[in-house]
């Protein structure tokens, strides 16, 4: 609709200096409107018989995306590593390649297995600041 929209208004003004009755321009417009959404329309129709391959291929993440992707991570282990010894070992353990359980990541940090989750929370609230907190710097 916006192509049809914008390609009427491109031709009014290709065709300005033509106009003799003024008084006919809203059915000018109309008339050259209708033919540009059949036109759009046609075309649609001659690209949508065109097949699609069997298999679509993924792009897959592009440059720009792994560069960010590391950069984030490496971010991410920066601020992990600046975290007080106890909340460090389980945020480690819990969201490493492979997390361990509550009981073994209690055992690791010396801690009682019901304190792993408040000390969890407590480790994500102080990463989750201490990223607010540069996001507003950097764009401060």
């Amino acid at each position: 609709m916006q192509d049809a929209i914008q390609a009427t208004w491109l031709r009014f003004f290709e065709h300005v200096h033509r106009i003799q009755h003024p008084d006919r321009i809203a059915g000018w417009l109309s008339t050259t409107a209708s033919r540009e959404c059949l036109r759009i329309v046609g075309q649609q129709q001659k690209y949508a018989t065109t097949a699609l391959p069997e298999v679509l291929v993924d792009p897959g993440a592009g440059p720009e995306r792994q560069v960010l992707a590391a950069e984030s991570a490496s971010r991410v282990r920066a601020e992990v590593e600046d975290l007080p010894p106890g909340c460090r070992t389980v945020i480690r353990h819990l969201f490493g390649p492979e997390p361990a359980s509550y009981a073994q990541v209690a055992g690791w940090a010396g801690i009682p297995i019901g304190s792993v989750g408040p000390t969890r929370g407590r480790a994500l609230s102080h990463l989750r600041r201490r990223f607010d907190r540069t996001d507003l710097e950097a764009a401060g």
